[in-house]
């Protein structure tokens, strides 16, 4: 359309995603490569509902995101140790949180209470969140990353901040997912053979990044024992790797046929051990936590290898004397069924059922389990509904899109 008239009733908005004129069915954005990008609809896409509660909410009950997030369609979102990082439908993503290290994506380390737009970082498809960095996919392929352990606090391209022509990821490939742990990474590619292999990096003490050896890892110039500074293929699996997840020092993968493999730390039986093993079989979903993987095999029953914040169990203990349970290593314990999604964070876990409620268990100090405050104990052994209205619920039509929690926070996308 280069070089035509634009129509006079164009929806504008700003870096910010701020609108500058009248709603219509146009949107005109500008690039931070100083290109302009024309987004043509043929309606006004319907807003969708974001709710986040927990540890640094001001509510005991899920609360709504303010305006900047909610006038827009969110794509995807995700939870860092505290920090919450969505991408919308108008290009423009947005982060709000702590922002110690840099991993709200806005070249400072200041907290932000409510929604910021990450202004350097344009058209990203795929957000996910590690304990205190983040990293981004957009609609080119591209992977980017920001924060602790990362080239900066404003997002910067991961093939030219940290890997070279021959180590990192192939140059003819396709990243369909990542995922991060506490300080690590992965990523999961194809190539145009329908080929697919699973890249890992960071550190790799407890054989989180399943290379089978204790490489160094180099940060600003100090030398760590037993971590990948560049992207580096996972030998032993097989494949057909169709979905990634990272735990805080594991990672597992599944398969097309339905195999969780895992490795990494087994302290509490959340991976066999360091090399790439057999979990689960007849799975559908996988997902990890802090010290967790949570399987979801094929009839709908969800699965818990490993156990919830067991560095917290003296001060569950002293609170409650069921908390003690919560940390008895189990090699697996079966948590619920019917089940068709699910999300981990430290100490707390949220369930997604076949008839679209929304159930929680866990540490519920501040809420993140259950959506309020327990009057009776700061642990909920048992999974038990979560009260999502008026935003949802049964009646009201919508349907949760994805849920995600990590640390003491919990967030659900609603449509």
């Amino acid at each position: 359309i280069r070089g035509k008239a634009l129509p006079t009733n164009l929806r504008l908005r700003d870096a910010r995603g701020v609108i500058l004129g009248p709603l219509e069915p146009a949107v005109l954005y500008a690039r931070s490569d100083r290109l302009w990008l024309i987004l043509l609809t043929e309606k006004e896409e319907k807003h969708n509902i974001l709710l986040h509660w927990g540890y640094g909410t001001c509510s005991e009950k899920p609360i709504c995101i303010p305006e900047p997030v909610s006038r827009c369609r969110v794509l995807d979102l995700s939870c860092g140790w505290n920090h919450i990082v969505v991408t919308t439908a108008s290009v423009v993503s947005f982060a709000w949180g702590n922002n110690d290290f840099g991993q709200l994506g806005t070249g400072d380390e200041e907290r932000r209470l409510a929604p910021v737009a990450i202004d350097s970082c344009w058209g990203l498809t795929q957000v996910v969140c590690g304990s205190h960095f983040t990293l981004g996919l957009n609609d080119q392929g591209e992977l980017w990353s920001w924060g602790r352990y990362q080239a900066a606090n404003r997002p910067s391209k991961l093939a030219e901040s940290w890997m070279n022509d021959d180590q990192g990821l192939p140059l003819n490939c396709c990243v369909l997912a990542c995922a991060a742990g506490d300080e690590h990474a992965a990523a999961l590619i194809v190539d145009g053979n329908d080929i697919r292999s699973v890249y890992t990096w960071g550190y790799g003490t407890y054989g989180q990044l399943g290379h089978g050896t204790n490489t160094n890892l180099v940060v600003r110039k100090q030398v760590i024992e037993g971590g990948q500074r560049k992207p580096r293929r996972v030998d032993s699996l097989p494949n057909n790797v169709i979905a990634i997840a990272c735990g805080g020092r594991h990672t597992a993968s599944l398969t097309r046929d339905g195999q969780v493999l895992a490795w990494g730390d087994k302290t509490w039986s959340q991976a066999p051990g360091p090399e790439p093993q057999v979990l689960a079989t007849s799975a559908s979903v996988v997902r990890c936590g802090r010290y967790s993987t949570l399987v979801i095999d094929s009839q709908g029953t969800a699965s818990l290898f490993g156990v919830l914040a067991p560095i917290c169990a003296p001060t569950f203990a002293a609170d409650d004397p069921d908390a003690a349970n919560m940390v008895v290593p189990k090699q697996t314990e079966v948590v619920a069924t019917h089940v068709t999604d699910a999300a981990l964070g430290e100490a707390h876990g949220l369930l997604l059922q076949k008839d679209g409620s929304l159930w929680g268990w866990g540490y519920n100090a501040y809420g993140q389990a259950l959506g309020k405050v327990s009057g009776t104990s700061t642990v909920i052994r048992t999974p038990g509904p979560l009260d999502t209205a008026p935003y949802h619920s049964k009646e009201s039509g919508t349907s949760i899109r994805k849920l995600c929690a990590s640390g003491g926070i919990s967030a659900v996308l609603i449509d």
